[in-house]
C-alpha cells in the first residue's frame, strides 16, 4: 500500500512509537514526523512529540514556541511560557522574526505573561 506523500522513514517513526510507546527522533525529522502524525491524527504520537519537546534542551527555545502555536500543543505552550521570567527575556524575543510567525492567540498569551513578569518585577521592588 503507498501512502502518498509519506516517507518511508517517517511512517516507520509512528509505527515504533505506536508499538512501543516511545520516539526517537532527530531535529531534522522531528517536523516532518509531526505533519504526518498531525495528517493522520495519532494523538498518542502527537503526545509523545509534545513530551519531548518538553523534555528536550537541544531544541530552541523559540521553535518549541513555533511548533506549540502551530500544532495547537497547550503543555508545550505552559511549559514554555513559564520560562520567560524577567522582563529582558521578551525583550529579544519580540524582535525576533520568529515572533510574526505567531497566531493571534499565541501573541495574546505571550503579551498575557509578559504583563504577570511586570507585575512580579514590580511587586518584589
Amino acid at each position: 500500500v503507498e501512502i502518498q506523500d509519506v516517507k518511508y522513514e517517517e511512517f516507520v517513526s509512528l509505527l515504533f512509537v505506536i508499538f512501543y510507546g516511545r520516539l526517537e527522533i532527530s531535529n531534522d525529522t522531528l517536523l516532518s514526523i509531526l505533519d504526518v502524525a498531525d495528517q493522520f491524527q495519532m494523538k498518542i504520537v502527537l503526545d509523545s512529540i509534545e513530551k519531548l519537546l518538553i523534555e528536550s534542551k537541544k531544541i530552541k527555545f523559540t521553535k518549541k514556541l513555533l511548533i506549540a502555536n502551530n500544532y495547537e500543543f497547550e503543555n508545550l505552550t505552559n511549559h514554555c511560557l513559564q520560562r520567560l521570567k524577567k522582563p529582558r527575556d521578551f525583550e529579544v524575543f519580540w524582535k525576533s522574526s520568529e515572533y510574526e510567525m505567531f497566531c493571534d492567540a499565541m501573541k495574546k498569551k505571550l503579551l498575557d505573561r509578559h504583563l504577570d513578569v511586570l507585575d512580579l518585577s514590580e511587586s518584589s521592588h
